[in-house]
């Protein structure tokens, strides 16, 4: 469950960020009501632009530090099965 979990978040985090930004720029225009409408919207953006760069790229951090540590057991698991297939030299039972 905590894998499929991980999977769906990582995968709709750019939606996630997308919707901060349009949130930003909805919520300048709504607070503008006509004056400067054009300066808070931007400023709206970057807000949420922001909060998005924040928000969203932690997330992505995580996901990222998670596929590696992944990557890594794989590899790992990978070579102490081989190395338990692979008899040793120095190991005197080997003729």
């Amino acid at each position: 469950m905590n894998r499929l979990l991980a999977k769906t978040l990582g995968a709709i985090n750019a939606w996630i960020a997308i919707a901060l930004v349009l949130g930003g720029i909805f919520l300048g225009t709504t607070i503008a009501a006509g004056n400067n409408e054009g300066l808070l919207m931007l400023t709206g953006g970057l807000a949420g632009f922001l909060v998005a760069l924040l928000l969203c790229g932690f997330i992505a951090m995580l996901v990222s530090i998670r596929d590696t540590l992944n990557d890594i057991r794989q590899l790992l698991s990978e070579a102490v099965s081989e190395k338990r297939m692979k008899p040793s030299m120095t190991d005197p039972s080997v003729d």
